[in-house]
């Protein structure tokens, strides 16, 4: 392992003045503004809540209020050297050089160099469980120190295939994890990554995995086990133990290497390109979606991120080659869109869009009334969606003073609101038919309204349903027999009405017979009419039921003896 990180909390903005880009979140301390002894920082470490630093001219501790160095002057480094990697191994602290420091150790009191490492360019270092040291070498593998004796594992005497080791892990389950590059760097298949279990090696590359680069960097494991390795072109491979994963970090195809990897509390990959890299700065992964801190966003630095750890309270400690780089953990929030302008229409989907940082669930309102009444859209979204789908309401007769709010769920306080208004149509009204449908005894002129200013309203006749191609209503219309009418009105951005629908029925009246049926003097007439307009009366004198072919009534009928009319 690079570099391990202890939690703690820091206070080092009270104690010394710091250098504040236009992110607030960024935090740089270097030899301007603090007690560091080198702007380039290799290697952080945190023990018993103070804060070691490796660096190019030796180590800085800062202990919350005061800064301490070690350098040539007063400690076993050289000028000019390069502290890789720093851990707690047996009481003390041990400090690893890629360059002639070798091996240094710090037991409180006292510093050491540690016999029989002068010759190792170390790269990193971990412990084990059982008492032993593992360090990571540029040019002669991995060593392995007891106390005492070292142990040489490389290409010589195991199967790994390279000796130029980047990073070593040791798994909560106590295997070594090996991240190589090949020592000519184009070569495929001479390096990879070595896990050793204490008896048996396995190596794992481009011949016999899924892994489409072998040169690997950083490894980290998270809180389920899982080991992340860093590779170049800014791959990084997630291991369940029998799985790969591959996940593309890079947004351009010069992109250079996974230097570092670190995993926060909840989860997120944290990746720090190499020097090379086109995408300089900080990468968060949260398993889907990427969010690059670069040179565009201010991200204090020109080169690569050396070491990364992140605390308990998710600020990101960076090394980098303008000093320690702090990334507060300051929670933040931006609606990207529904932003403002936009045009919208009632129940079509739209999606929210947003940003944000250290933040787990999002709460998301909206409002139509210029922000006097705010209605709930969802009450609790996980943040790392970043995006919503709102299926927008039926608001009636529409408004242009809509806004967006989205908020932290659990801190109201911390929102973020459309920078201006947009609309959103409403939906047509229904239309209204007059008369509604019936029986009716004559024929009728039917009326259609919608009380939506300047909607057109089409129909049919036919009972199918009405679209804007069908017949558009201008005046009323004339029903004379069973029909059924279907009517939709239409307006320009809106959202279509409901259809309506009216049937009629047409039937002839009742016959009415004058003078009614009763006893009279003979001879007397019978008049028979109906209200129904144009209709033909048929009536039969034998007690028959009258058909279309039975006697046209055409003038009164003369009674002369009992009869029964039927008409």
């Amino acid at each position: 392992m690079k570099n391990r990180f202890s939690t703690f909390v820091l206070l080092i903005i009270l104690f010394c003045p710091a250098i504040s880009f236009s992110q607030s979140n960024w935090i740089v301390y270097n030899k301007s503004n603090s007690g560091i002894c080198s702007d380039t920082v290799t290697s952080i470490y945190n023990d018993s809540d103070t804060l070691w630093l490796g660096t190019m001219r030796g180590v800085s501790k800062f202990d919350g209020s005061n800064w301490t160095s070690y350098t040539s002057s007063n400690a076993p480094f050289n000028e000019a050297n390069n502290i890789r990697a720093i851990i707690s191994y047996k009481g003390a602290l041990y400090f690893g050089s890629s360059g002639s420091s070798g091996l240094v150790k710090y037991d409180g009191t006292n510093w050491s160099s540690i016999p029989g490492f002068l010759n190792y360019g170390i790269s990193s270092m971990d412990t084990d469980k059982v008492g032993n040291l593992w360090i990571g070498t540029y040019t002669n593998g991995v060593l392995k120190y007891d106390g005492t004796n070292i142990t040489e594992y490389n290409k010589s005497n195991t199967p790994i295939l390279s000796n130029y080791v980047q990073d070593v892990k040791v798994d909560k389950n106590g295997k070594l994890w090996i991240a190589m590059t090949s020592e000519n760097y184009i070569s495929k298949a001479n390096a990879g990554i070595a896990e050793f279990d204490g008896s048996t090696w396995h190596l794992y590359n481009s011949e016999n995995s899924t892994l489409t680069n072998d040169n690997v960097h950083s490894i980290a494991e998270d809180k389920d086990g899982n080991l992340w390795f860093g590779l170049d072109s800014l791959l990084v491979y997630k291991y369940d133990g029998t799985n790969w994963s591959r996940f593309d970090l890079s947004n351009n195809p010069s992109s250079n290497w996974s230097n570092i990897l670190a995993i926060d509390t909840t989860g997120n990959v944290w990746v720090g390109p190499g020097y090379f890299a086109q995408e300089r700065g900080l990468i968060e992964f949260d398993r889907t979606n990427i969010t690059r801190f670069d040179l565009l966003t201010t991200f204090p630095n020109a080169g690569q991120v050396n070491a990364l750890v992140i605390d308990k309270n998710n600020n990101k400690w960076l090394g980098t080659q303008v000093g320690l780089v702090k990334f507060n953990n300051d929670p933040e929030i931006s609606l990207t869109s529904l932003n403002g302008g936009d045009s919208l229409t009632s129940l079509t989907n739209y999606g929210i869009n947003w940003n944000y940082q250290f933040i787990t669930n999002i709460k998301i309102e909206y409002t139509t009334d210029n922000g006097n009444n705010w209605s709930v859209i969802a009450a609790s979204v996980p943040a790392s969606n970043r995006t919503y789908w709102w299926n927008v309401p039926v608001v009636a007769p529409g408004s242009n003073q809509c806004r967006i709010r989205i908020s932290d769920a659990s801190n109201p306080n911390l929102m973020a609101e459309s920078d201006s208004n947009f609309t959103i149509y409403a939906k047509v009204a229904t239309p209204v038919i007059s008369p509604s449908g019936g029986l009716y005894n004559n024929s009728t002129s039917v009326t259609i309204s919608c009380s939506t200013d300047t909607a057109d309203i089409y129909y049919t006749l036919d009972s199918t349903e009405p679209t804007q191609s069908s017949i558009k209503y201008t005046s009323p219309i004339y029903i004379n027999k069973a029909t059924t009418i279907k009517v939709k009105a239409f307006r320009t951005n809106c959202v279509t009405s409901v259809t309506n629908e009216a049937i009629y029925q047409m039937q002839v009246a009742t016959v009415v017979f004058s003078p009614t049926q009763g006893s009279y003097n003979i001879p007397y007439q019978v008049t028979l009419s109906t209200t129904t307009d144009s209709s033909e009366i048929h009536y039969t004198l034998d007690r028959s039921t009258p058909s279309s072919n039975s006697q046209v009534y055409t003038q009164p009928i003369t009674i002369t003896q009992n009869t029964t009319i039927s008409a």
